[in-house]
């Protein structure tokens, strides 16, 4: 074998041998240490459960998909449970990123179909590409944000080197401060017009936006009451003046009962789960 198709097939070949690898104290840092040899420019075209990825792993997400095999494996596996329950379940991603998640969890689960919504025109282009290689999969993507308002608003992408995920729709200390108009809906208003299906199903990580989207879902999540997986981040609820607990408190009203998302199912609440970054469950009463 040439020295140039080694080169080619190495990053592959380590990156399949750390997903199946378990995990052990110091494999993070042998991880960094595989990526730094092989370089940060250029995408590895890589297959992880039989999904074709571009992957520049020097991003976050695109790194820990390419090593690990998923970014936040905890909340794939809690989606993943839930939607096997479900009947032909329609799940909607809500911050899709690239599709790490809708895309796994299409292969995961037979006969699910996701709806994977992200504003970010530089991310979403990525989503998009993903989508395009993977045409098996029933993931639809759209060039959309949900909100409490239908029209335009401004986008601020992420400023921080190796992290596209911290776009926001708001400007931040890590957010760029020239914006971009993106499109954004109510999702009640997807709904009644038939527009997109609705959910049974809803993962949503959408930086600190999360109760403004879950207001224009109130109808919605009254009417078809499903399944909730939110993420709330302490820092992006204090950047906007909100309180730490907002997320929480507008499911509550809603009727919904919330917990936290462990990689083994379900705990309570706590105070300090809401100082930091946490992914909620939220189940209808």
């Amino acid at each position: 074998m040439s020295l140039d198709l080694v080169r080619r097939a190495l990053p592959e070949r380590l990156g399949r041998l750390s997903r199946v690898a378990p995990k052990f104290r110091g494999k993070a840092r042998l991880q960094r240490a595989a990526q730094s040899v092989l370089g940060h420019g250029g995408a590895h075209e890589v297959e992880i459960e039989g999904v074709r990825w571009s992957l520049d792993a020097k991003e976050l997400i695109q790194f820990r998909l390419f090593w690990d095999g998923a970014h936040d494996a905890h909340v794939l596996g809690w989606l993943v449970r839930e939607a096997r329950k479900l009947q032909r379940p329609v799940v909607w991603d809500v911050g899709a990123n690239i599709g790490d998640v809708a895309l796994l969890l299409a292969r995961r689960v037979p006969g699910v179909r996701v709806e994977a919504f992200e504003p970010s025109p530089a991310v979403f282009e990525k989503l998009a590409g993903h989508v395009a290689q993977n045409p098996w999969a029933a993931v639809h993507a759209r060039a959309l944000g949900l909100s409490d308002q239908d029209g335009t608003v401004s986008f601020f992408a992420s400023n921080e080197s190796g992290n596209s995920g911290v776009g926001s729709l708001g400007q931040a200390a890590n957010t760029q401060a020239n914006a971009v108009e993106v499109r954004v809906a109510r999702g009640d208003t997807l709904v009644e017009s038939g527009e997109v299906a609705a959910p049974q199903l809803v993962k949503m990580d959408i930086e600190g936006f999360e109760p403004e989207a879950i207001q224009g879902l109130e109808a919605t999540l009254s009417r078809h009451r499903p399944l909730l997986c939110v993420e709330s981040s302490a820092y992006r609820l204090d950047d906007r003046g909100l309180a730490r607990d907002s997320i929480v408190s507008i499911l509550e009203k809603l009727d919904y009962r919330v917990m936290v998302v462990t990689a083994d199912g379900e705990r309570a609440v706590t105070k300090r789960d809401l100082d930091v970054n946490v992914d909620l469950a939220a189940r209808p009463r």
